[in-house]
């Protein structure tokens, strides 16, 4: 005596064709997704797919309502299985927007220069803008350096790599104002 079956599984055909159904009506009411299933099933492929699937089931044990069985798979499993890849796509571009860790401190060479530079320069009339643009032309290899310490080479693609890099110059200028800033008020006082 086999023992009793309780869990049975479509064929992988089949739940491809689920799949699909799935993704392309996931957004549907209730209502909505039901006429389109009833629409769906009554292609010849897929109604021919699905009469193979009952045979098979049937021979297996099932012995409930397969296209009842088949509908709920299709709304409540497939297409939750949808919307949760959905939503984490979603939030894995809202987490990629966010600062990065990498972000989240210079390195300290590039620190040590900054306040060198600063200190050297001091008594000079020049502007801020002018100060930093003079430090950028003066340290842009090392920039680069510490950036491809930071993120190595092939790592991401070529949009990426300078979208990302304009964010470490503009985090490297905003440090020198703000440090340049702190000093002229140490040295005012």
């Amino acid at each position: 005596m086999t023992p009793k079956t309780f869990r049975f599984v479509f064929s992988d055909v089949l739940q491809d064709y689920f799949a699909t159904f799935a993704e392309e009506y996931c957004d549907l009411e209730r209502k909505e997704f039901k006429q389109k299933w009833e629409e769906w099933i009554s292609i010849p492929l897929i109604r021919n797919t699905i009469q193979d699937e009952i045979i098979a089931l049937h021979s297996k044990g099932f012995d409930g309502d397969v296209l009842d069985k088949m509908f709920k798979c299709v709304r409540y499993y497939f297409r939750k299985k949808v919307i949760k890849e959905i939503s984490m796509d979603n939030q894995s571009a809202v987490e990629e927007n966010k600062d990065t860790k990498w972000m989240s401190h210079l390195p300290k060479i590039i620190i040590q220069n900054i306040d060198t530079h600063i200190q050297e320069d001091t008594h000079s009339n020049i502007s801020p803008y002018d100060r930093y643009d003079l430090f950028y032309k003066e340290n842009f290899s090392l920039f680069r350096d510490e950036f491809e310490k930071i993120i190595p080479a092939n790592y991401i693609d070529i949009n990426k790599e300078r979208e990302l890099f304009g964010e470490f110059v503009q985090k490297i200028k905003k440090s020198y104002k703000n440090r340049l800033y702190k000093y002229m008020r140490t040295i005012d006082v």
